[in-house]
């Protein structure tokens, strides 16, 4: 990859713990659910940069005209 590649691993709710109850009393009702709700997740990415990485970097000084056309002081 000689620096220019990256490999990222990801997981999410790696031990399924993301599930949940609800449970409401009102006056004469009772309701009770329970969501069972698999989101494991697992993920894999690689990222490489192709072209030239050891260009100069493309920003420039403004001069001066620039510098006075926007208000800035020296």
């Amino acid at each position: 990859l000689k620096g220019r590649g990256a490999i990222t691993l990801g997981l999410e709710d790696l031990f399924n713990e993301s599930d949940f109850s609800v449970r409401t009393n009102f006056l004469d009702q009772n309701s009770s659910n329970f969501s069972n709700l698999d989101n494991r997740l697992f993920k894999l990415g690689f990222r490489y940069s192709f072209g030239n990485t050891k260009l100069s970097t493309t920003d420039a000084d403004l001069d001066f005209d620039e510098r006075k056309r926007l208000g800035e002081r020296n």
